[in-house]
């Protein structure tokens, strides 16, 4: 759904960043693991809705940290160019589309 108001740029970005933090920061807790899964993604969840970035795709973030025991690098080395990657993926193909829409 490109035209979603939760596939913008902001929701996408922020939601990814967000959730990625929160997972790394859950695994810093002495919890059982199913503990720090539940909390992981239900605390994104929680903190994506309250600051209006909600990308649905970014609540698995917090399950990939916890599970593959990333540490803080993955959220600069992978989270944000991949986030950075699929804006500029979606603005290409969204300039694409119009393009083809467009007669010349």
């Amino acid at each position: 759904l490109p035209d979603s108001p939760l596939a913008r740029p902001q929701n996408m970005l922020g939601g990814h960043l967000l959730s990625a933090t929160v997972g790394l920061v859950v695994q810093l807790l002495p919890l059982p693991m199913e503990l720090k899964l539940a909390l992981g993604v239900g605390l994104s969840i929680a903190l994506m809705q309250g600051l209006g970035l909600i990308h649905p795709p970014a609540g698995a973030n917090p399950l990939l940290i916890l599970l593959t025991t990333q540490s803080w690098p993955f959220l600069w080395q992978t989270v944000l160019p991949g986030a950075l990657l699929l804006i500029m993926v979606s603005h290409c193909a969204r300039r694409l589309q119009t393009s083809r829409l467009t007669p010349t």
